[in-house]
């Protein structure tokens, strides 16, 4: 990994860990480690994963019973991998990033030997050291999955990234408020017009989406959104996804239609091929406990599509407008595709502590590296890219910030004004005048309730949009 550390555990029928470095594209074994798996172990885990399958429906009651279940599953899967040498070589590589202040990739390379582990929910691994967290939230470190075969290069792209939203909900009246808001929250990704440009087909049609996919400009992106069920057929267990029958109804089809699709039948090859399908899983009505789009994943990388996000869990309601509008919205700020999902994630944990939720997008990795757009750094003035694709430099030392906190003493002063200056003074925000402003327009949008909270981003923005037309000198 060129430009952080990377540390990658081979999970087969023995623990393997290798290690690289700032500039070292082949990464060294470090260590290895004997699994120790046994018996009940695993069906413990299986028992505490048939609980959390039932989530949907014990997050419509009033009380959530047992929340540290996601803790208790998570120390059981940290403690399944990270054994011996294997965890005494991780520790000694992620102090290292800490002390480099450098990203730490946590790559779990899944190798045929792995067994049932490779069907494991590993984006809820808890680790008892820094006191005790979620890896998948963690700062400074982003975790994905792979399969423990040969990766790739990946190829950046010029802005902007054509991003192509399938919405396979069904059409019905008890899909009717997912479907709105789903629609709605891809539909925001024009506030990003100039970097990423979303295309939106609300109803799936085979033919359609075939064409499409084969038509330039090719999509980089594709971001499917549908149903799924298990069913056992000939006493094999499938999946199922809903789709469109063309007749305005529905109907229930293999996964292998959509998987050759997205793989094969319509993406091209070579440079024109997406970089990304994002498998977005809906929740079914009624309530089916054995859904799930994580299984897909490894069907489309070992197809040749270098990166799969696939939802384990449903994501729907606020939670999943929220993940949409955070996952672009990092994109867009020209982050790599692992640590897009890593803020991700990490929001919605800050938000929703006893969900699931940010326990649900597993990430698949098949290429050396993950950015899709050119990183900040690398394309002068871009670190400051966001709504509009609008260019800025960094902010100067005392300049927005202190105009900032000017517009706060002047504001009355209340729980929100006293929470935002702490924010301000200590740094937290985003270090150009556009990452502010899309911090602020995000919490515009999520306060229309709460008029207290809205007056006072309302008045922040319209700072940064006076600093920004008068080119850095504040007017009055």
């Amino acid at each position: 990994m060129d430009d952080g550390y990377e540390y990658r555990i081979v999970v087969d029928t023995d623990l393997r860990g290798f290690r690289s470095g700032p500039g070292e594209t082949v990464p060294t074994e470090v260590a290895r480690a004997p699994r120790t798996d046994d018996a009940l172990q695993r069906e413990t885990v299986r028992v505490l994963r048939l609980w959390l399958d039932r989530w949907p429906a014990i997050r419509q009651q009033k009380k959530l019973p047992v929340p540290d279940t996601f803790k208790l599953l998570g120390s059981y899967l940290y403690r399944t991998v990270f054994r011996e040498a294997v965890e005494t070589k991780f520790r000694e590589v992620r102090e290292e990033a800490e002390r480099d202040d450098l990203t730490l990739r946590v790559d779990l390379a899944l190798g045929p030997g792995a067994g049932e582990l490779a069907e494991w929910p590993w984006e809820l691994l808890y680790s008892p050291d820094w006191g005790g967290e979620f890896l998948a939230k963690a700062s400074g470190l982003v975790l994905s999955r792979s399969l423990n075969q040969t990766r790739f290069p990946n190829r950046h792209q010029d802005p902007p990234l054509r991003v192509y939203c399938i919405i396979a909900v069904p059409d019905t009246p008890a899909y009717a408020a997912q479907r709105e808001e789903l629609t709605e929250a891809l539909t925001g990704m024009t506030e990003y017009s100039r970097t990423i440009q979303p295309e939106i087909t609300e109803r799936w049609n085979q033919k359609t989406v075939q064409q499409r996919l084969r038509t330039a400009p090719h999509p980089h992106i594709i971001h499917f959104v549908g149903v799924c069920r298990r069913r056992w057929e000939g006493g094999v267990l499938n999946l199922q996804i809903c789709l469109d029958d063309g007749s305005g109804g529905h109907e229930w089809a293999s996964t292998t239609a959509l998987v050759d699709l997205l793989a094969s039948g319509g993406t091209p090859r070579g440079e024109n091929r997406a970089r990304l399908a994002v498998l977005h899983l809906s929740e079914p009505s009624p309530l089916d406990f054995d859904v799930t789009f994580e299984r897909l994943a490894p069907a489309l990388i070992q197809r040749g599509i270098p990166a799969v996000l696939a939802m384990q869990y449903p994501l729907t309601g606020e939670p999943a407008a929220r993940f949409i509008r955070l996952l672009y919205e990092k994109i867009a700020e020209h982050k790599s595709i692992e640590e897009a999902v890593q803020c991700a994630r990490g929001e919605l944990f800050v938000d929703l502590q006893d969900d699931l939720a940010f326990g649900s997008p597993v990430l698949y990795m098949q290429s050396l590296d993950s950015q899709l757009l050119p990183g900040a750094d690398a394309v002068p003035g871009t670190a400051g890219a966001g709504p509009g694709g609008v260019v800025t430099t960094l902010l100067p030392a005392g300049s927005l910030r202190d105009a900032l906190l000017a517009a706060l003493t002047v504001l009355p002063e209340s729980p929100v004004t006293a929470g935002v200056r702490l924010e301000v003074e200590r740094n937290t925000w985003p270090d150009s005048a556009v990452g502010v402003g899309q911090l602020l327009a995000r919490r515009i949008r999520e306060s229309v309730s709460r008029p207290d909270e809205l007056v006072v981003y309302e008045e922040l923005a319209r700072v940064v949009s006076e600093w920004e037309r008068g080119g850095g000198l504040l007017a009055g």
